[in-house]
């Protein structure tokens, strides 16, 4: 049997002797925990992930990891379909639960991996494994738009860096061939930056001109109008400091 949890959050004020006097605000929340991603600004926190991943109620791992059972997928072992759903900080309350699960497999109905979604500006953005967002209402789970799909080969399959974003307007994914910046309003990708490396065959990522670039496998700091990361180098010495890989 699965344990059943809840987070019991209490308010309190004044300092009477009697706790139950004290407590102005209880709110229980039926999770174990705030979700794999939280909005503190909207006051919404979430958990994406495959419907067969889950137990039924969405709020546990169906098995240990790599988080399949073959009795309920078809002896496939493949994760497959998305689940979304949202709680609400404030209240504890959940406000819906998605489920996305059309068969036979499809890449673009499933989530690439756990930290590869954001929630700001009212919205919820989830990268999927054809290498696009689904974007949704943060609030109501409703579908708003799917974005452009990023560069062949390597992108396009989402395949990057395990971190995800969210300043100034616009979401950031760190991907194999470059970092792409995304707006939240539409659906279009605002601008694309590449490291080009420094011999042809240094590297396996390429763009779709044939491009040889360093990837991003690891997510970066936003602060002051600036997004600071780095690519992957191959380096004997130390990189230089006059700027070069400043984005």
């Amino acid at each position: 049997m699965q344990p059943r949890w809840r987070l019991i959050n209490w308010t309190t004020f004044g300092s009477a002797a009697s706790f139950d006097q004290r407590v102005i605000t209880n709110i229980t929340f039926t999770r174990n925990n705030f979700g794999q991603h939280q909005d503190w600004e909207d006051g919404l926190c979430f958990v994406v992930r495959e419907p067969n991943a889950l137990t039924p109620d969405g709020l546990n791992p169906i098995a240990s990891y790599p988080y399949v059972n073959v009795n309920v997928d078809n002896a496939t072992g493949i994760r497959h379909g998305i689940r979304i759903m949202a709680w609400s900080l404030k209240t504890g309350n959940m406000l819906y639960k998605i489920t996305i699960d059309n068969m036979p497999y499809k890449a673009e109905e499933s989530p690439y991996a756990q930290p590869t979604f954001v929630a700001d500006h009212g919205k919820l953005a989830i990268l999927m494994r054809d290498g696009a967002f689904r974007v949704y209402n943060a609030f109501t789970g409703e579908y708003l738009f799917k974005t452009e799909t990023m560069d062949y080969p390597w992108d396009s399959h989402a395949f990057g860096a395990y971190a995800i974003a969210s300043a100034y307007g616009l979401f950031y994914r760190f991907a194999y061939s470059g970092v792409y910046a995304f707006n939240w309003t539409n659906d279009k990708i605002a601008w694309k930056y590449e490291a080009p490396a420094f011999a042809a065959y240094e590297t396996p990522y390429v763009t779709p001109d044939g491009t040889t670039v360093y990837s991003f496998n690891a997510g970066g700091i936003i602060a002051d109008g600036k997004l600071c990361t780095t690519p992957s180098i191959h380096l004997h010495s130390p990189l230089p400091v006059d700027g070069e890989y400043t984005a």
